[in-house]
């Protein structure tokens, strides 16, 4: 029981961290299928990569870059899984008990106990939660937090800019809402100082 949460715990991390889908892609992955990248931006500091061979649609022609945070994830989960006797080349690195690869299904029936122990089994937003909820809000942040364009967003999630742009519209407009609200040419605040207090005065009036 233990080493399946932490197997689950780390699955989150580091799936979302490298915007992996949580079937075939993570699932199939192998330890020597991890490669590391030296950063250029922060010199002494290690990139994981993956190299996907198995996907939605196949492996993926470019690797799954992780978080500067989730190589530390993938390095502690390796040294769990040495621990438990796991974590060689050709092993699985969420492997099942018995070393063989683990479904995705059990790993969200995993899940689910869990957040129904814990009385968490919805979004705010009342959707059930599941593990691909982890991945929606992966891509959310990078998004609405890290200011991600598109096409960025698209490459690093191996998926369409078309998915992304119909599933990810209400966090493209909380990202950058003057796309939106800006309607002049050269960028003019159609609003006078005046104007502006009026609406300062309103917002505190209402606690908004």
């Amino acid at each position: 029981r233990r080493y399946a949460r932490q197997r689950l715990f780390f699955f989150i991390l580091i799936t979302t961290s490298c915007l992996l889908r949580m079937g075939t892609e993570a699932t199939n992955l192998k330890w020597k299928h991890l490669d590391f990248f030296d950063s250029k931006r922060y010199p002494g500091t290690k990139i994981a990569c993956w190299r996907i061979t198995h996907g939605k649609t196949g492996g993926r022609d470019q690797p799954a870059v992780s978080t500067y945070a989730g190589t530390l994830y993938i390095l502690r989960w390796l040294k769990l899984c040495k621990e438990y006797g796991f974590g060689k080349p050709d092993d699985y690195v969420f492997a099942n008990w018995d070393g063989e690869r683990v479904p995705t299904f059990y790993l969200n029936k995993t899940l689910t106990k869990k957040l129904a122990e814990w009385g968490i089994t919805e979004t705010p937003a009342g959707t059930r939660i599941t593990l691909y909820s982890f991945r929606a809000t992966a891509i959310s942040r990078r998004i609405v937090k890290a200011g991600w364009d598109i096409q960025l967003v698209a490459e690093a999630a191996n998926t369409s800019i078309a998915t992304i742009s119909k599933h990810y519209t209400k966090e493209w407009v909380e990202a950058a809402p003057d796309r939106l609200a800006d309607t002049s040419r050269d960028r003019t605040l159609y609003l006078s100082d005046k104007d502006a207090s009026e609406v300062e005065e309103l917002l505190n009036e209402f606690g908004l």
